[in-house]
């Protein structure tokens, strides 16, 4: 997925503060699902790969990853969602916590948010991986299949 999305001109796109904010979506989601699935730790090591962001101890701060998303873009927001979406459910599960938690960055578009999860939930537990891949669109908007 990150090869697939990750392009140079997609990168080029994205401020630092989104940048910064996609690594801590991956870690806080680390944190919140009490587990760590090896998933999730390829996908933050894929994407740590990618972007070049300065170093923090902090990057699993639920709290400063919802500042965060205050201070970019309203697409890099629609990014940093889908990637927290996606996050969430890369282990097959969502924690009571994630549960709990969530509603709070996805605010007023939770229900499509939670939806989404759901049927990449399903689709991974399954093993339709094409399906699931359909559904982890990072492209600037809420919802899987539109474009920016």
């Amino acid at each position: 997925m990150v090869e697939d999305v990750i392009t140079p001109d997609f990168a080029a796109r994205l401020s630092s503060k989104a940048k910064e904010g996609a690594i801590r979506a991956i870690a806080t989601m680390m944190v919140l699902t009490q587990r760590h699935h090896p998933n999730m730790l390829i996908l933050l090591f894929k994407f740590s790969a990618h972007f070049a962001v300065q170093d923090h101890n902090d990057y699993d701060d639920w709290q400063a990853f919802l500042d965060l998303l205050n201070e970019v873009s309203i697409e890099e927001r629609y990014f940093l969602l889908d990637l927290l979406s996606i996050a969430a459910v890369f282990d097959g599960r969502l924690s009571p916590l994630e549960k709990r938690l969530l509603p709070e960055a996805f605010g007023n578009l939770n229900a499509i948010y939670m939806e989404r999860i759901q049927s990449l939930k399903k689709c991974l537990l399954s093993g339709r991986i094409h399906a699931a891949k359909a559904l982890c669109q990072l492209n600037y908007q809420p919802e899987p299949g539109l474009s920016a």
